[in-house]
């Protein structure tokens, strides 16, 4: 089952930036936005041979999040394939074919929005920021459009900004 990025949190690491690839590295738990008890994490390591130090792309969520989504399908005795977010692999599909320094997808939900940035089989981290296209319903919906993605790119730009990265061309 495809669950919303929003209850996902994605962060990437160079394999050299970890002790160890667990949820007990210290690098790991200060990234986490949940506490560790309630911390349900997930490693994929990136491979391409054009990457000389290896990446590990770290996917956080809440322990009682999954466990609510499992005990819902066993109620309804449902076979549990399995609980992932569709952005991840979204972006990856998209920069298998786009071939940018940086990559943005943005993914746009009622109550938030939510940012991937990073590149083809290498970096990638996700932003959530605090509002959703809810609070530009309006009577004038092409002005409230242009606000609302005016808003999405400045956001876009600061996390940029902070991370000395340039604006993409492309933005998804």
């Amino acid at each position: 089952m495809l669950i919303s990025i929003s209850f996902f949190n994605i962060h990437t690491y160079l394999l050299s930036e970890l002790k160890q690839v667990s949820k007990t590295d210290s690098k790991v738990q200060y990234k986490s936005p949940y506490l560790p008890a309630d911390t349900m994490v997930d490693f994929l390591r990136v491979s391409d041979k054009t990457i000389k130090s290896g990446l590990i792309r770290t996917i956080y969520t809440r322990k009682d999040l999954i466990d609510s989504w499992t005990n819902t399908f066993q109620i309804i005795d449902q076979p549990i394939i399995g609980l992932v977010p569709a952005a991840p692999h979204i972006f990856d599909s998209i920069t298998s074919k786009v071939i940018e320094k940086i990559t943005i997808l943005i993914d746009i939900e009622s109550n938030s929005t939510n940012v991937l940035i990073g590149s083809q089989l290498a970096q990638l981290n996700s932003y959530k920021l605090p509002f959703g296209y809810s609070l530009y319903i309006s009577k004038n919906l092409k002005e409230s459009s242009i606000n609302f993605f005016e808003r999405i790119r400045n956001s876009v730009n600061l996390i940029l900004n902070e991370n000395n990265e340039e604006f993409s061309q492309d933005i998804f």
